[in-house]
């Protein structure tokens, strides 16, 4: 575990009790602006594990943040809200982020979130540069569209990188699982 993920973890478990009102939302974006950037990661993980979609605005405004690893777990944070936020813009605009960890953790989240109005923004994300963005969007598109999933994934079959070939595999078994079933 590196230490900033290590920071994080520290500050979630210090101030975990500060999660559990409405009221302590001015408190978090006091630490969403905090320095060292490892604080606002920390802010990050820990609204993320709280789980609340109240901490949806904090984290938008952490995914605006100039820290890379800030960015990806606001990324990450997002992907556990519940219920989802109704409004994803910040975190379709972060599958646009110059950094290659923040796309592939927008993309991730916005799987685990089912956010079916993605499904544009993954596939330009399944021709990313980058093979762990490639593999993240094509897992994320055969959660929130198993259908388009099923017509766009098949060229990644033969991707350069196999960490993206598994990841379309995997991507395309749960696309046909998710498939209706014909009537009869």
């Amino acid at each position: 575990m590196d230490n900033g993920a290590a920071a994080a973890r520290g500050f979630f478990e210090r101030h975990r009790g500060a999660l559990t009102s409405r009221d302590a939302l001015g408190w978090w974006m006091a630490y969403a602006a905090a320095e060292p950037a490892e604080v606002r990661a920390g802010a990050a993980y820990a609204l993320g594990e709280s789980r609340r979609p109240l901490a949806a605005p904090i984290l938008a405004r952490l995914l605006q943040d100039p820290d890379g690893s800030v960015r990806r777990s606001a990324a990450e944070a997002w992907g556990g809200l519940r219920p989802p936020p109704a409004d994803n813009r910040p975190l379709l605009a972060a599958t646009k982020d110059p950094d290659g960890w923040v796309r592939a953790a927008a993309c991730a989240a916005l799987g685990q979130v089912e956010a079916a109005p993605a499904s544009p923004w993954l596939v330009e994300r399944l021709a990313d540069e980058n093979g762990l963005v490639r593999a993240a969007a094509a897992t994320a598109l055969a959660r929130v569209d198993p259908a388009r999933a099923r017509r766009e994934l098949e060229a990644l079959l033969s991707d350069p990188n196999g960490n993206v070939r598994r990841a379309v595999r995997h991507a395309l078994q749960s696309a046909r699982m998710a498939a209706p079933t014909p009537q009869r």
